[in-house]
């Protein structure tokens, strides 16, 4: 179980009370099981409030574009949402794929900020990475701290190429290593410590991977002004002759795969919290047409509200009948280095199914959803952010129908 810096209240769990240590720190149990009635109570009782307080400062930080603050984490890892995913043995809870998704559906039904969950889902994701390592001095150095809130890492992936024109580079110097190049999009890279840096190593000709400090010399992070998930911290970051101790290289070759296995299991986690926001949206607008009274009778009394709302309520069941056997799929197929067809079309159609439903909350709310006071528009603006996230659209699209290509020439063939 989990050691965190204790809150002010005892919490009582649902099998009984927390523990509480001599030293101040107690240990979360995880939800009984991985079901969305488990899940759901456990992130209410346990992060409930800290939801709240997330909710209210959304609208803020959405119109100045600043960052969640740091604080923000250090509760969250209070509340076991930073280390909910992560193995036992570095001090995670341990919860399952399927698990820690239902956690996110209902973090993302219940927080108004999406940032939130997306950051606090980056997080886990690459430290899960690097735990599967097996690395003791990285698992050390970068997965534990993730689970207190110490040390938060991201995944600096994305330049203006393809993974098979990578201009940032590695090379061997003095012992150590020398990274130079740029990310043009790191997510959470403006509230991170570190970041898992994907480079083309000289030696090998290979790409490699290296675990570099925010405040190593040479590393400058520039934020992003982005149209959502504007408290998510996005941000350019550039590696300017920046020196890397040789014990922080993750991997020395590789790193496509590496990569594909970091992105086979995002993209089915990226999804979940969008499903409880969609949900949201959708008791939301029945909430506001249900007080909005036209002809002497609310609108939801009308078979042309009811249908439409119908249509967006159906999306938000297929995208959760896409999502859980993603998510199981992963939990069996825990190493993975080839595109997964089921976890990509999930993403892929759910991606599709919350945008349109939240353009749905705007056509049936009018011109109050379009206002900021609403929050509509900025949920339809916050999904938008799923087109790129963990594989674009349009990449999945050709990956998948590259995947129909070939079998279809093999049953040919064969």
């Amino acid at each position: 179980m989990t050691r965190m810096l204790a809150p002010q209240l005892d919490v009582i769990a649902p099998g009984g009370p927390v523990l509480r240590h001599a030293d101040g720190l107690f240990e979360l149990p995880p939800p009984e099981d991985a079901t969305r009635d488990a899940t759901s109570r456990w992130v209410d009782r346990f992060a409930g409030d800290l939801l709240d307080k997330v909710s209210h400062e959304a609208a803020q930080l959405d119109r100045a574009g600043a960052t969640l603050r740091r604080e923000v984490m250090t509760e969250a890892a209070r509340c076991g949402l930073l280390g909910a995913s992560l193995p036992r043995r570095v001090g995670g809870l341990g919860m399952s794929l399927l698990g820690w998704g239902h956690a996110l559906e209902r973090v993302g039904y219940l927080c108004d900020d999406a940032s939130f969950a997306l950051n606090i889902s980056l997080f886990q994701s690459v430290a899960n990475m690097l735990a599967a390592s097996g690395n003791a001095v990285l698992i050390e150095r970068y997965v534990a701290p993730v689970c207190t809130g110490e040390r938060l890492v991201a995944f600096a992936y994305t330049e203006e190429a393809d993974a098979f024109s990578m201009k940032s580079t590695l090379r061997a110097h003095r012992g150590d290593y020398v990274v130079n190049g740029a990310k043009v999009m790191v997510t959470a890279g403006a509230m991170a410590d570190s970041y898992m840096t994907y480079v083309m190593n000289e030696a090998t000709d290979d790409m490699a991977v290296a675990m570099i400090d925010r405040d190593a010399p040479g590393v400058h992070v520039q934020p992003i002004e982005t149209m959502g998930l504007r408290a998510s911290g996005l941000a350019a970051v550039r590696f300017d002759s920046v020196r890397v101790p040789k014990e922080q290289l993750l991997l020395a070759e590789n790193g496509l795969d590496h990569v594909q296995n970091f992105l086979n299991p995002r993209r089915g986690i990226l999804c979940c919290a969008p499903i409880g926001r969609m949900q949201r949206i959708v008791d939301e607008c029945v909430r506001m047409l249900s007080e909005t009274v036209r002809h002497g009778a609310p609108l939801t009394s009308m078979q042309l509200i009811q249908a439409r709302l119908g249509r967006m309520q159906m999306k938000v069941h297929i995208s959760k009948a896409l999502v859980d056997p993603a998510l199981d799929w992963l939990d069996q197929n825990a190493t993975n280095n080839h595109l997964e067809e089921i976890v990509s079309a999930a993403k892929h159609e759910i991606t599709e199914h919350a945008i349109a439903v939240a353009l749905d909350s705007i056509r049936l709310t009018g011109a109050r959803g379009y206002a900021h006071a609403n929050q509509f528009e900025r949920y339809l603006r916050d999904f938008c952010g799923l087109i790129s996230g963990a594989g674009s659209q349009d990449v999945l699209e050709v990956n998948m129908g590259l995947l129909a290509v070939a079998r279809a020439a093999g049953r040919t063939t064969g």
